[in-house]
């Protein structure tokens, strides 16, 4: 059979990427586009476990995998049945299942070495951050379906999640708050803690101010604790700490409640980005993490940079996050 025609024939999908929160979200524009050109077919997403309890009840998604061992890509690529593979991020032990299985159709990237294990090969530099991840990704299924449909919102069916329960939970009542998620778990270059216990102290002395809380994984615990200990001893406010408090599905239905989300470049942005909140996103002016790549897809997102190539995080000051977060509470 022709290329052409395996893609005709496709009735059964699997889109790998086993690796961040933030980089399974904006693959969601490749499954969803994948359900539109393909919509009468079976579509698997093989990824990690806290992307997939976020996914858990996306309707265009059929199944999803949760990445554990060798054996598991064994028996899923044998017994899986699948006519199409993209590997949005490539992963050698992935792309091996699938060509060893014989996928028809398997798309990735065309300058890994094992490249040769793809028969749609795409040229795409991501290093280079010349477009969106989201497009990046995208550009794979456009390698045989030129024309996509591309959404970037999505709401996540947050339904099965009680907020008002998890506001009481937290303490945090009815009052409109902002959310911010001080740490990135290493996976950016971070505002200095000393930033945004600036920020905090200042904003928190307006007449407008807003309510705060921090948000964090238990091990940010400490951070966020340090954060709250001098704001306290700066202005005498106390903050609303929920580090390590939260399942997955509760941090999005917190930060879709909130007013507007503060963060550095992690996987929490870009659940606000999906849920087209209101955003203020810290970003290093140097590839591979450029903003250019890495924004959150919000309508309303105001990007911060040291600017000028840097990486100086300490640049960005809290005047600049101050004036940001006043433009953005006054948009509708």
């Amino acid at each position: 059979m022709t290329m052409e025609g395996e893609i005709q024939g496709i009735s059964k999908i699997i889109i790998a990427r086993s690796d961040n929160l933030g980089d399974n979200i904006l693959t969601l524009p490749l499954l969803f586009a994948a359900r539109k050109a393909f919509p009468d077919s079976e579509i698997h997403h093989l990824t990690t476990g806290i992307p997939a309890a976020l996914f858990s009840r996306l309707p265009f998604i059929d199944r999803l995998i949760v990445k554990n061992s060798s054996g598991q890509l064994k028996q899923l690529f044998a017994e899986g049945g699948y006519d199409l593979f993209i590997a949005a991020k490539p992963e050698f032990d992935e792309a091996y299942r699938a060509f060893v299985s014989r996928v028809g159709v398997r798309v990735g990237t065309a300058y890994r070495w094992y490249s040769f294990l793809f028969n749609r090969k795409v040229k795409q530099h991501r290093r280079e951050c010349t477009y969106h991840e989201s497009e990046y990704n995208l550009n794979l299924l456009r390698a045989i379906k030129p024309e996509v449909e591309y959404r970037r919102h999505f709401d996540f069916d947050l339904s099965d999640v009680n907020i008002e329960e998890v506001l009481l939970k937290l303490s945090i009542g009815n009052n409109p708050f902002i959310v911010l998620h001080p740490g990135s778990r290493g996976s950016a270059f971070d505002l200095p803690i000393s930033n945004v216990i600036s920020f905090l102290s200042q904003y928190l002395t307006t007449d407008d101010k807003l309510k705060v809380i921090l948000t964090g994984t238990i091990e940010e615990k400490s951070t966020c604790q340090q954060i709250v200990n001098a704001v306290r001893q700066n202005t005498g406010i106390e903050l609303n700490d929920t580090s390590g408090k939260l399942n997955i599905r509760e941090l999005a239905a917190l930060i879709n409640s909130s007013e507007v989300f503060v963060s550095n470049s992690t996987g929490p942005i870009h659940i606000a980005g999906s849920l087209n909140k209101k955003v203020i996103g810290f970003y290093p002016d140097i590839v591979p993490m450029k903003p250019e790549r890495w924004k959150p897809l919000s309508d309303s997102a105001v990007i911060l940079t040291p600017g000028n190539g840097s990486s100086k995080m300490g640049l960005i000051s809290p005047d600049e996050i101050i004036k940001s977060l006043k433009l953005l509470l006054k948009l509708n």
